[in-house]
This record gives structure tokens, sequence and C-alpha cells, in this order.
């Protein structure tokens, strides 16, 4: 897990502890609803580099890797794995 990731998610909790966090700040809508259209059928690659940041999920002895790339751009991703349907959300 990366440096950056862990302080991420330190600052998230930290936030969350903190009585009336959210007050000082202002939640700015920049797309409207449904703009970005989830992949329900994804394909898949072996040939992704080693390097890449990826979402691993293992459901039943079936793995799958959902790069972070890609869901940065489509934010939701709808799967089959080990024979049970799952959202991928990023």
């Amino acid at each position: 897990m990366s440096q950056l990731f862990k302080l991420s998610i330190l600052l998230l909790v930290q936030l969350f502890l903190v009585p009336g966090w959210a007050e000082e700040y202002e939640i700015t809508k920049v797309l409207e609803k449904d703009v970005i259209r989830a992949i329900d059928h994804p394909k898949f690659s072996s040939s992704v580099p080693p390097s890449t940041s990826v979402i691993g999920v293992e459901i039943n002895g079936e793995a799958r890797a959902y790069p972070i790339a890609i869901l940065s751009s489509h934010e939701v991703v709808n799967d089959v794995v080990g024979g049970i349907p799952i959202t991928v959300t990023w």
C-alpha cells in the first residue's frame, strides 16, 4: 500500500472523527447524475505492467484486477467474480 494511499485514509478517518468538520467545506456539483457510465462487461488483459495500481478482488478462487487508471475515468465496474455479482467503485 502506498504512503499516499495510507495518508489519504488516515486523513479521511480523522475528518470523520472531528465534529462539525463538514460545516467548513462547500460541496460543489461538477457533473450531472449518470454522466460517467459504468463498465458493465469488463474485458481483461494479461499484459498489464507489474507496476500498475489496481483494486484486486478474489472470490471462490477467481481473481480480477481493476486498474485505477481506468476506474478513475469510469468510477464503477459491474462484474461477476467467482459466480458472485459485484460492483467495484473508485
